[in-house]
């Protein structure tokens, strides 16, 4: 299915991802920029939280475009769906967002600035650098995965036949994020009407998961040893790096 320039595939050598709109091929870098309260919590808890989508701070967030009517009018003709289960179904587009869960990643082949400065507040943040196969294996069966899809909610059509499908979807001015997202949905809760926690979780190997550490820039000179340490307390012998942003340049 294409969306505006998007593919949304399900590709079998991907079994647990939903679709891989930016076309990747093989493996790719994963980073997620957290604060060294987050950190240690991540390694206290050894699972991933994964956030109730209602409560992102973009409105848009699990949205439907303006194009919706149309899309399902075709996915209708197509499958030649009841008046009745045309309803139900646009019902259950709009009010899943309550309970859609996630957890989200950034597609980079190096650090970012921008993620820097948007998700570490101070100079005292790590980011852990893993790869997609890495993460996939890892979280296996329990929840889906997939890349973020940056559309024109004007203009841009959401492919139909998949809950999670639209919460894949951002508006264009986010794009700088580059976001993949573990995606789990609260089925039972949403369709006999109940309300879910605010948060589920995802146990993971954080051996297995984190490939690299890495030191946020103008850190002091203590916070990789610090970081090295708590670590280690932990069982873990993570490789650590300093942020290239804080190299010498050449002149």
């Amino acid at each position: 299915m294409k969306l505006g320039n998007i593919s949304f595939s399900r590709d079998h050598e991907y079994q647990n991802v939903l679709s891989l709109p930016l076309n990747f091929e093989g493996d790719f870098k994963l980073w997620r920029y957290l604060s060294l309260p987050k950190f240690l919590k991540l390694l206290e808890d050894k699972f991933l939280y994964l956030a109730l989508l209602s409560n992102f701070e973009d409105p848009f967030e699990g949205s439907l475009p303006k194009t919706h009517p149309d899309a399902v009018k075709d996915f209708q003709e197509k499958y030649d769906m009841p008046e009745d289960a045309v309803n139900g179904y646009d019902y259950h587009l709009k009010s899943v967002k309550d309970h859609i869960y996630i957890n989200c990643w950034h597609i980079n082949d190096h650090e970012s600035a921008a993620m820097w400065s948007l998700y570490s507040k101070t100079n005292e943040s790590i980011a852990i650098q893993s790869t997609f196969l890495d993460l996939q294996r890892i979280v296996d069966n329990k929840a889906q995965m997939g890349a973020v899809a940056y559309i024109d909610y004007e203009t841009d059509f959401i492919p139909q036949g998949n809950m999670n499908y639209h919460c894949l979807c951002k508006r264009k001015s986010f794009s700088h994020e580059k976001e993949f997202r573990i995606i789990d949905y609260d089925m039972e809760n949403h369709m006999n009407g109940s309300k879910g926690d605010n948060f589920k979780t995802v146990d993971v190997d954080l051996s297995e998961l984190i490939e690299n550490i890495y030191i946020s820039p103008g850190a002091p000179d203590y916070f990789p040893e610090l970081i090295e340490s708590v670590s280690t307390k932990y069982g873990y012998d993570f490789d650590i790096k300093k942020s290239s942003i804080d190299s010498d340049p050449f002149y």
